[in-house]
């Protein structure tokens, strides 16, 4: 869990993390409404020749990078309670981040 302005909006962010690797921003936008945006990418953990799903709650920009920081899919925009399909067969075991303007979440390769 952490504090901050994250968005550089004058507004107040809250980050939490949850126990099966999604990670949740919620926004006290002007000291009272509390906006969560969910980034949620499944099945996690997933096996190299599935096809990963990423869900987001509001539109934003996505990218997806390794955990050295190299990027995997290039940046791409998700629409508000919609989902994408991505492929990752090409990918090796290990754990990848999706990185979002708004949110953030996590998913696993499997052998």
């Amino acid at each position: 869990m952490a504090l901050g302005d994250i968005y550089n909006n004058g507004n107040t962010q809250l980050i939490v993390g949850s126990i099966a690797g999604g990670i949740q921003v919620l926004d006290l936008a002007g000291g009272a409404n509390i906006q969560e945006v969910e980034l949620i990418a499944f099945p996690n953990p997933a096996k190299r020749d599935q096809t990963l799903n990423i869900f987001s709650s509001a539109d934003q920009q996505l990218i997806i990078t390794d955990m050295a920081g190299k990027i995997i899919y290039d940046p791409f925009h998700i629409q508000q309670q919609t989902s994408v399909e991505i492929q990752i067969d090409g990918l090796l075991p290990g754990l990848y981040l999706v990185k979002g303007t708004k949110s953030n979440s996590k998913f696993f390769i499997d052998e």
